[in-house]
């Protein structure tokens, strides 16, 4: 489905190079929200791609608002939204849309 490469290449977006400027990271946030949301998602995993899009989009505001120029104020924004993020609820609901596509599109 169209939705496969929109979450494979969300999933690039967040990890940028290791010698990648910060701004790379921010970046990567943002690329990756705006991906997942402008993808229309199988309905098998149309939740857990929500919840995953909803967080993704958390981070990515609090960067763009923040912005990359101070590492440490970018560094301490991603925290803040970090915490109010349902870690479990995130990686659970990411691994189901990876495994979805891992399994060719089958649950």
């Amino acid at each position: 489905p169209a939705a496969q490469p929109a979450r494979r290449a969300a999933a690039n977006a967040q990890v940028p190079p290791p010698a990648a400027p910060p701004e790379a990271l921010g970046e990567g946030f943002t690329t990756a929200r705006d991906t997942l949301a402008g993808a229309t998602p199988p309905a098998a995993v149309a939740r857990d791609w929500a919840v995953v899009t909803t967080y993704l989009t958390m981070i990515a505001d609090e960067v763009e608002a923040t912005g990359t120029r101070d590492t440490g104020e970018l560094s301490r924004a991603i925290d803040r939204v970090g915490r109010r993020i349902d870690t479990a609820a995130l990686t659970s609901s990411s691994r189901a849309v990876t495994e979805y596509f891992r399994a060719g599109c089958a649950r």
